[in-house]
């Protein structure tokens, strides 16, 4: 990717987490990830979206070391890549947890959203959905997801939402509906 100044970013390896919603189970699943990926002797660069202090606590901790806040609301771009692209140098996977759904920003068109700063940023997304009670449903959900900037014209519409990551399944049942309903996407 490059930046608006012309240079090259510096290609991290990336993910971002994020959700539809609030409450999606972002912040266990990615404290799951990043804590896993840390037992496998994998060093993790955490971030944040948001000025937020307490998820940050606890992705620091799963992490063991220190999670940087990233918010393009109270920061220009060119400070948000270099957040990003100095602290953690050393790691070999950056992982960034959203706030809010993934399109959810400042104002109706979405400015400074998760999605905003993962398309700076060129960080693909792995999605988390609440599947409580659902099966086809969310298939239709992670298409308007994936979709969603093509169908309102968006000058960048292509965001890389890579993965799904469902959330609390219940059932054998449901398990297999889900998959089989987002296979036929």
């Amino acid at each position: 990717m490059k930046r608006e100044d012309g240079k090259p970013s510096q290609g991290r390896k990336a993910i971002a987490i994020a959700g539809v919603r609030g409450g999606m189970g972002k912040t266990v699943v990615t404290l799951g990830l990043i804590r896993s990926l840390c037992r496998k002797k994998y060093s993790v660069a955490p971030f944040k979206k948001g000025p937020d202090y307490i998820d940050p606590a606890w992705l620091s901790l799963a992490a063991g070391r220190y999670c940087h806040n990233l918010d393009t609301f109270l920061m220009d771009d060119q400070t948000t890549r270099s957040i990003y692209e100095s602290n953690h140098p050393d790691a070999r996977l950056c992982v960034l947890e959203g706030n809010r759904g993934l399109y959810d920003g400042y104002n109706v068109d979405g400015t400074h959203s998760f999605a905003e700063l993962s398309k700076l940023l060129d960080v693909p997304v792995i999605l988390v959905v609440d599947c409580t009670k659902a099966s086809r449903t969310v298939a239709a959900l992670v298409l308007g997801v994936v979709f969603y900037l093509v169908e309102r014209r968006h000058p960048n519409p292509l965001l890389p939402v890579s993965l799904l990551t469902s959330n609390r399944v219940f059932a054998a049942s449901n398990a297999a509906a889900l998959i089989l309903s987002l296979i036929h996407i």
